[in-house]
């Protein structure tokens, strides 16, 4: 992570036309800027092009701000866990873990690493004595170097966010004592509930019933992939719990009364209630009416619904990866009878056609604008791991596919050299339908 120096308190934006009079205003934070008239956050367009102080991070926004870049907290803590991985292992180590949960302390997980005290006995010798100097030197060093990647964090952070959300984040009174301090778990959580218009300002039963709908509404996308998708429903959850509601992830009516209190009961519950909504709001032709089909089956007395995240996020991605290569594979088929058979292809466009077959070899036509046929015949056998209830397939499966470019891993501890793709970089697979991602 490069060094950036703290923001300012008035800050600066690409996306600024004319500079706020006013910012936080005393302790009691209740004048908001919306009622400032000398308050310009920028034209439309600029904020429409905002891309913050470094490209490529996303950048936060109010509601009623759509800047392209705009991207969830969520999203924008895993982006920096791979950013920070640059710094020393131990800071490192540390930033990523409050990166994954905001309520961890990094301070607090330094302090642990603190080295003990040396007993009466290990005073007595001088090696131990100058090694225990040794760590208390690099523990201070430590220390420091922790202290400067939160500021700097804080930072980059606020560097992302509008001039508009800037001036909004500032009217509370606890805004200057936890930025300077490098508290970016604090500041994360406040733009996420500013974004989302959870403010002192917002009627709080307004923001209660949007969180509800929100999450509950929260529908996959024509084009977007699984990951994103369930991304972008977690953050949903978090909104719902910043606004309260955290108690409908649950219900004691489906929890034995001797386990209602158990804190890991109400966890599965709510996984589990969690896993069926992301089902739900899947894509359904992507997915291939899934939510339809496990309903049916469980009209039959099988339950195959997924009961953690994980396995919801395992069975769309292996669900919609099917439907991608089935639309795009460009089949054509021909039904035997000498000359006289007939077959109908689908090609990139998903789209079915007719096409006349030869001896039983189909012609369908790959619907990609330029007219060519494609001519094939495919002969093979499907096999189909039969999945026992509630089971997944084993995670440390390997699919070696012969017939594809690409072969398959689940588990990534397997492999090596794990790198995120440039928005303009593609990845090309032929696939055995003769398909391509």
């Amino acid at each position: 992570m490069s060094e950036t120096p703290p923001a300012s308190a008035e800050g600066s934006s690409p996306a600024t036309a004319g500079t706020g009079s006013s910012g936080a205003q005393g302790a009691s934070g209740t004048q908001t800027v919306a009622h400032n008239s000398t308050y310009n956050p920028g034209t439309y367009k600029d904020i429409l092009n905002f891309e913050g102080d470094t490209p490529g991070l996303g950048v936060f926004s109010l509601p009623q701000e759509k800047p392209k870049k705009k991207v969830t907290v969520e999203v924008f803590r895993d982006t920096m866990y791979d950013k920070v991985a640059s710094l020393t292992p131990e800071c490192a180590n540390i930033i990523q873990k409050t990166l994954r949960d905001l309520t961890i302390d990094p301070r607090a997980t330094l302090s642990k690493k603190m080295p003990r005290d040396l007993t009466t006995e290990e005073e007595k010798s001088k090696n131990a004595v100058r090694r225990n100097d040794l760590l208390l030197k690099e523990h201070v060093k430590q220390g420091f170097d922790l202290e400067k990647n939160l500021s700097t964090l804080c930072s980059i952070i606020l560097g992302q966010c509008t001039e508009g959300l800037k001036t909004q984040l500032k009217t509370d009174a606890e805004f200057n004592r936890k930025v300077e301090g490098g508290a970016f778990a604090w500041l994360l959580n406040r733009i996420s509930e500013v974004s989302s218009g959870i403010t002192s300002t917002t009627y709080a039963w307004e923001s209660y019933d949007n969180a509800i709908a929100n999450f509950i509404g929260t529908r996959q996308k024509d084009n977007e992939d699984v990951e994103h998708y369930v991304k972008r429903f977690e953050g949903a959850r978090d909104r719902l719990c910043l606004a309260g509601g955290e108690h409908i992830l649950s219900s004691p009516k489906f929890i034995d009364s001797a386990n209602r209190s158990d804190p890991a009961v109400i966890k599965q519950q709510q996984e589990e209630y969690m896993s069926y909504l992301v089902i739900k709001g899947a894509h359904k032709k992507r997915s291939n009416y899934l939510a339809r089909d496990l309903q049916n089956r469980m009209h039959l007395g099988i339950d195959e619904f997924p009961k953690t995240m994980a396995q919801a996020r395992d069975i769309l991605s292996v669900k919609q990866f099917s439907a991608t290569s089935d639309s795009n594979g460009g089949r054509g088929g021909g039904r035997g009878g000498g000359s006289s058979g007939r077959g109908r292809g689908r090609g990139p466009g998903g789209r079915w056609t007719n096409g006349r077959g030869t001896g039983g070899r189909g012609t369908g036509n790959n619907n990609s604008n330029s007219g060519s046929e494609v001519h094939f015949m495919q002969i093979g056998t499907v096999l189909q791991q039969a999945i026992a209830k509630g089971d997944i397939i084993d995670t440390n499966w390997i699919l070696l596919d012969t017939g594809s470019t690409s072969n398959g891993f689940c588990n990534k501890e397997l492999i090596s050299n794990i790198r995120k793709c440039n928005e303009d970089e593609k990845l090309k697979i032929i696939a055995n339908g003769s398909g391509s991602l």
